[in-house]
């Protein structure tokens, strides 16, 4: 059996962790959009850290 397939991995755990890494960075980005665009009442950011806090769900469900 491949090794792939038997972690439950299907492109191999480095590039899981790489993609969990990814998807924590973008989290992080539309966390800190959301609250310059809160505190400094400049609402342009907020469109892209909405698409990043998505991007960041959908890369976590498709890592579990």
């Amino acid at each position: 059996m491949d090794r792939r397939r038997e972690n439950g991995y299907l492109w191999g755990e480095e590039n899981m962790n790489r993609l969990k890494r990814v998807a924590d960075f973008l989290e992080k980005l539309a966390v800190t959009g959301i609250a310059l665009a809160v505190f400094q009442n400049n609402f342009s950011g907020m469109g892209w850290a909405v698409v990043f806090f998505i991007v960041s769900l959908v890369l976590t469900k498709e890592a579990k």
